[in-house]
């Protein structure tokens, strides 16, 4: 259905949807969760105490509500976070690399989370239905690193044009019929193989194949069961960057086909892992603007954040003249793929975005974007946790690349104790949270440098921070309206 549209078109629409970040470019404890109600399981206060819960009556550790995702206890989550990491589709065992060192970089150089790699290939690599013990454990080792460190973490189930034979990492072999497969021939660059008949032809045989979904969605309860003792674990994200196949340009596609998919993994899962977060990304269809927004189904409702990616592509594609602002014009391109969201009061999380960082103006980017963010409460994640340049966070010597400096040692708000409105000053390496405290709240703000400091206006409201570096917390001694703001 998709060759009704000419390819150039199609070209620069699916670089415009963010091909390169889920693609083959390669590129102190005391943080108050307990006190959150993650640790312990602690209620919120009278307004919100039925809050936490599903219709079940069931406690859940983590819901979406009110536009934001929230701890059981009703503080709302913040997340400024990296992909981590694109290393893992080529690594031996498609296990990235993960030290406690590159730990004490995250939270060094500005992250609260990590949306974490996994891929279905590496989970259940054989037809008979076993799993890869091996491969979950080694993955459960690089999510406790993680939660040790006191960041939170969302699990990725990665492919990029399915899986194999057409890349390493994705679907496993078995999991499309050969006869599907056969004449596949790629071609340049990487994303453009989506549109053929092969690939293609995979997503559509999954879509149509309820058993086989049912053996996806197996693997991943095999992958939250794993993870489950790890509180910190807010939620999964289902599939990342899901092709439409034949679907292009169905208007229903989302909401008929792939949110039925998406509720059928959700079933299975929940069982595995009750309580959690589920990341819903949008397919192509919608990115292009064939596909009406993702309706969340009735009862989904506290358990579904929308998970989005957003590459512009004088930032994605290489030998562009870069970013030429201004602001805007930015903003109206952001809210153009979420704003029908952000209206309707849905969750959501920017789970990929990015590019090439020595693209003209890549730092002049990040600025605008990241006000952007704050301003309208979107959590999000980069891609990449990689060293060198590309789309990679980190340069040769696993420093910080300089394009990023602005906004990543700026400190960020994580846990609040009601809905917040964000600000950003980059020139003054500062960030501003405007709230309502709530006593038996606090906020937590991971602070990522030994000068981070932050301050209360008015006085006495909320109590002092524990020091930094790392997060930070303060709590609430009476209820009021304040503005912290916090400084690099």
């Amino acid at each position: 259905m998709f060759k009704t549209v000419p390819f150039a078109v199609f070209a620069i629409l699916l670089a415009a949807c963010g091909g390169g970040g889920g693609g083959e470019e390669r590129g102190t404890r005391d943080d108050g969760m307990k006190d959150a109600g993650i640790a312990d399981g602690g209620a919120g206060d009278a307004g919100e105490a039925d809050g936490g819960t599903d219709d079940s009556g069931t406690p859940r550790l983590y819901r979406a509500e009110d536009g934001v995702m929230k701890t059981l206890d009703g503080h709302v989550i913040f997340l400024r976070g990296v992909n981590y990491s694109g290393t893992a589709k080529w690594a031996p065992g498609h296990l990235a690399e993960m030290t406690a060192a590159d730990v004490e970089r995250l939270i060094a150089y500005g992250s609260n989370s990590a949306r974490l790699l996994t891929f279905w290939n590496a989970v259940a690599p054989d037809p008979g239905g076993g799993f890869d013990q091996a491969f979950i454990e080694a993955y459960l080792d690089r999510v406790k690193l993680l939660d040790e460190a006191g960041l939170f973490i969302i699990i990725d189930m990665h492919q990029d044009l399915w899986g194999e034979p057409f890349a390493v990492h994705g679907a496993p072999g078995w999991a499309c019929p050969d006869e599907i497969k056969e004449g596949y021939k790629e071609t340049s660059p990487w994303w453009a193989n989506y549109v053929s008949d092969q690939v293609t032809g995979c997503f559509d045989n999954f879509y149509a194949d309820t058993a086989l979904q049912d053996s996806f969605a197996t693997a991943w309860a095999e992958v939250a069961r794993a993870v489950c003792p790890v509180e910190r674990v807010i939620g999964f994200d289902i599939l990342n960057e899901p092709w439409p196949g034949s679907g292009l340009t169905d208007p229903s596609f989302d909401n008929k086909v792939l949110m039925a998919f998406y509720e059928r993994v959700i079933d299975v899962v929940e069982e595995a892992c009750p309580g959690r977060l589920y990341f819903a990304e949008p397919s192509a269809a919608f990115t292009f603007g064939f596909a009406k927004e993702i309706r969340i189904p009735k009862g989904l409702e506290d358990r579904v954040v929308v998970a989005p990616h957003f590459y512009p592509s004088e930032v994605h594609e290489p030998g562009t003249d870069g970013y030429k602002g201004p602001i805007e014009d930015l903003e109206s391109r952001l809210l153009e793929s979420i704003g029908g969201y952000l209206d309707h009061g849905v969750p959501l999380w920017l789970g990929e975005f990015g590019g090439i960082i020595t693209n003209p103006n890549f730092d002049a980017y990040m600025r605008d974007l990241h006000a952007l963010l704050a301003k309208h409460r979107v959590p999000n994640a980069i891609w990449d946790y990689c060293r060198g340049q590309g789309f990679c966070f980190l340069d040769e010597e696993s420093k910080l690349n300089a394009v990023f400096d602005d906004v990543y040692t700026v400190p960020v708000p994580t846990l609040l104790p009601s809905k917040a409105a964000l600000s950003a000053d980059w020139a003054s390496g500062t960030v501003s949270a405007s709230f309502d405290c709530v006593v038996g709240r606090g906020m937590t703000v991971m602070l990522n440098r030994p000068t981070s400091t932050c301050a209360a206006e008015p006085t006495g409201i909320l109590g002092p921070f524990t020091p930094g570096p790392g997060f930070s917390r303060a709590d609430c001694l009476a209820p009021g309206a304040l503005k912290v703001t916090c400084a690099r």
